[in-house]
């Protein structure tokens, strides 16, 4: 049976709200005071799906994700503590496996200026799930 995306994004907000305590969170289409001196956003994005086996009563479908963690701090604050946040946010999904997903090798990006006031760096975190379908 098919558990889909939504059940995925809860495992992964559940995941980032109790192991995240450094910054406020924002999460997809949910109201939040972006005036804040430094917070994060995190955003689940999907990005392919594939079937992963054949031949049985039910096959393997792969789905493919990315968990993007986005940090933001004042401008002209510095890059180290948006780099330490980053940091942060790798430890918390590198290489993790829970309820089914599994987390691959996350990417720190650096954007910059966000032009709103804010200095923004990305940690692209990829993911898979398998479903039996």
């Amino acid at each position: 049976m098919y558990t889909g995306q939504a059940r995925v994004s809860e495992v992964i907000e559940t995941h980032m709200s109790t192991g995240w305590a450094h910054t406020p969170v924002a999460y997809q289409n949910v109201q939040f005071d972006d005036e804040v001196p430094e917070f994060v956003k995190l955003h689940i994005l999907w990005t392919g799906s594939r079937q992963a086996s054949m031949g049985g009563e039910r096959n393997k479908h792969r789905f493919f994700g990315m968990a993007i963690v986005q940090i933001y701090v004042p401008v002209n604050s510095g890059t180290r503590h948006a780099d330490q946040l980053a940091a942060n946010a790798v430890e918390l999904f590198i290489t993790k496996q829970f309820q089914g997903i599994t987390f691959l090798t996350p990417d720190p990006v650096t954007i910059g200026d966000d032009g709103h006031g804010k200095y923004q760096v990305n940690v692209n975190c990829p993911f898979y799930y398998d479903d039996l379908v």
